[in-house]
Order: C-alpha cells, then structure tokens, then sequence
C-alpha cells in the first residue's frame, strides 16, 4: 500500500512544526540533498540536513 504523498508531506511539516528532528529526519533519505531556489547547495546527506535543522529549531518564531 502505498501513502498519499500530502500525508507524508503534511506529516514532515508536522514534525518541522514540532522540532522533532527524529520525526523530521525520517522523511529524508541518507543522499539526499537540500537546495536553496533554483541552485543553491545547502547541504549534501542526512547528516548535514540534519545539522542544519537542529539549529533552525531553535529559532523561536519557527513555523512552516
């Protein structure tokens, strides 16, 4: 069976939401890579996906 992709995208914005970086992290896969529009590499893996996260998430008027 296979999920709606708006409840898997709703679901990472609901762990965004709630800077649950586990919850968050599991949407992403270990080579994924994340661009700022149109070409701007940010980060490159998980791992660095996920540093980048856990500093957003202190930011107090977070809210996607």
């Amino acid at each position: 069976m296979t999920a709606d992709p708006s409840e898997i995208v709703q679901a990472q914005l609901d762990a965004y939401n709630a800077r649950d970086i586990e919850a968050f992290m599991s949407y992403w896969a270990e080579d994924a890579q994340y661009f700022a529009f149109p070409s701007e590499l940010l980060a490159s893996g998980a791992a660095q996906i996920r540093e980048r996260h856990i500093v957003r998430f202190t930011e107090p008027n977070l809210f996607g």
